[in-house]
């Protein structure tokens, strides 16, 4: 049977653009050369900084951030629905929770 080949490429200096200023952004294959921006993190309550993966369940993102531009925010756990909207589901406190994640969000049984 011959093989398949799918052009999944993105354009990834467009995706880490986005991500450098703070962004969010979603890539289209590199034939389409275009992008859109679902989300600006303000620097505030919603956080800055992403890091890590990004988790794709269901066609809604999960990540986190390091914390915020004034330093006040320890980081968030966010989701972030197809049509931009984006949901702070914790923001850590420091101590016991830990502080600053560095890395992405796994999923184990259905929990991150």
């Amino acid at each position: 049977m011959p093989a398949i080949s799918v052009d999944i490429s993105i354009s990834l200096k467009s995706l880490l653009a986005g991500v450098i200023a703070g962004g969010l952004s979603c890539a289209t294959p590199a034939h389409a050369a275009s992008e859109k921006i679902l989300y600006s993190f303000q620097g505030g309550s919603d956080g800055a900084f992403p890091v890590g993966n990004l988790l794709n369940v269901a066609g809604t993102l999960y990540g986190v951030t390091t914390g915020a531009r004034n330093l006040s925010l320890l980081g968030n756990m966010f989701k972030l629905a197809p049509s931009g909207t984006l949901t702070v589901l914790y923001t850590f406190k420091g101590g016991a929770d830990g502080e600053a994640p560095a890395g992405g969000l796994i999923m184990s049984r259905g929990a991150l």
